[in-house]
């Protein structure tokens, strides 16, 4: 449309989109562009991050560096702020969901304690709370009971193969005496 008004006023075609490309170049000297250096400094994130947004955002480039504008950094500034407030609102509810989950296993463990309180009366037996102290020694006794236990049991089995090693011995001694006995009564 501006160059139909162009053309309208007798300039013609070429001039016009000289100029428009003219503007263009100005514009391009006139804005202000930043290093990935600076760039990275004002968004707050690491100079290979804004590489990386360069050239997925296609920025252009001039002597081989990025001619990275206030729009451009404005931009990714925005997005920042956004991906920011939705990984805070995530969290808040990750937060939101664990103490709901917590509060009602704590709600739960109080059920079952009451109910076992209860039954423990009904059938006249007391129980006691322990204290942190007393319940880490107790782990620390069933742990060495379960042990001991181990150990019994591979003592039983010991003991079972000996017995086994025992009464082939004693086999093997009758046979023997057995055996001597018969040679005797073949002297005589």
């Amino acid at each position: 449309m501006l160059n139909a008004k162009r053309n309208a006023m007798n300039i013609p075609l070429r001039l016009s989109i000289f100029i428009t490309t003219f503007d263009l170049i100005n514009l391009y000297q006139i804005m202000k562009t930043y290093s990935t250096k600076e760039a990275a400094e004002i968004v707050g994130i690491k100079e290979r991050a804004v590489q990386y947004r360069c050239k997925r955002d296609n920025i252009r480039k001039k002597d081989n560096k990025y001619l990275i504008t206030d729009e451009i950094i404005s931009l990714w500034i925005t997005k920042e702020e956004e991906a920011n407030a939705i990984l805070n609102a995530k969290r808040n509810a990750n937060k939101n969901i664990a103490f709901s989950s917590e509060e009602e296993h704590q709600e739960k463990l109080k059920e079952a304690i009451e109910l076992i309180t209860i039954e423990a009366a009904k059938k006249n037996v007391t129980h006691k709370i322990f204290t942190e102290e007393e319940y880490v020694d107790l782990i620390g006794t069933l742990d060495r009971v379960e042990h001991q236990q181990e150990q019994i049991q591979y003592l039983r089995n010991r003991i079972e193969l000996q017995d086994a090693a025992l009464t082939n011995l004693i086999k093997t001694i009758e046979q023997r005496n057995y055996i001597e006995a018969k040679k005797e009564n073949r002297k005589d």
